[in-house]
């Protein structure tokens, strides 16, 4: 998450850089009420001062109602264009990592030792957990089976509790 700003409840808050920004959105009440204010002051401000004779008060109601308008017209834009916006996804969690007990037979069969061969891991072996960071610098991949939709990433672990290692061949 990044670093955090702490609050008087003790809760930690994310600093600006990690907040994600929402989109304001441009409330209806706003376009209505300046054209509201612009249909005032074009029809009966400006034929009010006119047939009073204060012509000056009558082209400063023209050009209030003019600037409403043209003010009514830009929250339109603005709207349309905040709508036009293809929304964003909301940023997933990184997966749970969990250890899976399997067989030496479960992965013989099984499909994910297909899909690590077609990406060119053909040599397996299986590791203790203790030694996982130096085969990790010899170039071995600790090999993972992803559920994306439990969010779940499981390290594939035999019952003697060694990790099942790939690489690729020189």
């Amino acid at each position: 998450m990044g670093r955090v700003w702490p609050r008087h409840s003790h809760r930690g808050r994310p600093l600006n850089a990690v907040v994600r920004h929402h989109v304001r959105v441009v409330p209806d009440w706003w376009i209505q009420a300046s054209w509201w204010g612009s249909g005032v002051f074009a029809t009966g401000a400006v034929w009010y001062f006119l047939s009073t004779q204060s012509y000056f008060l009558a082209i400063v109601s023209g050009v209030a109602a003019g600037m409403l308008a043209i003010l009514a017209i830009t929250l339109h834009r603005k709207r349309d264009a905040l709508a036009a916006r293809p929304a964003t996804p909301p940023e997933r969690e990184p997966p749970t990592q969990v250890d899976k007990l399997v067989t030496s037979r479960w992965w013989e069969s099984s499909t994910l030792r297909g899909n690590y061969e077609q990406r060119g891991l053909a040599h397996f072996h299986w590791s203790n957990a203790e030694s996982v960071p130096e085969r990790e610098q010899e170039n071995y991949e600790t090999v993972y089976l992803d559920d994306a939709g439990a969010n779940v990433r499981y390290r594939i672990v035999n019952r003697s509790g060694q990790v099942l290692m790939a690489k690729r061949d020189a």
